[in-house]
């Protein structure tokens, strides 16, 4: 009987261990893909206030050179 109890003590103490790895690895993975997401976004956001800003500078220059000409 005491041995049982070991047994049945080591197998719930392995699958709790087991369950911790598991959410643990789901978490790491989970953050690393929200900060890399984040990442992106920020450099996509970045990229359109960028594309934003040259897009309207041409614009205004072809304005003024239709205007002047």
């Amino acid at each position: 009987m005491h041995i049982r109890t070991k047994l049945l003590g080591m197998m719930f103490f392995a699958a709790l261990a087991s369950a911790v790895l598991i959410f643990s690895l789901f978490y790491f993975i989970q953050r690393e893909t929200n900060t890399a997401a984040g990442e992106n976004l920020r450099e996509i956001y970045s990229q359109s206030w960028y594309n934003l800003y040259t897009d309207s500078l041409l614009n205004l220059t072809d304005l003024m050179v239709e205007v002047t000409s």
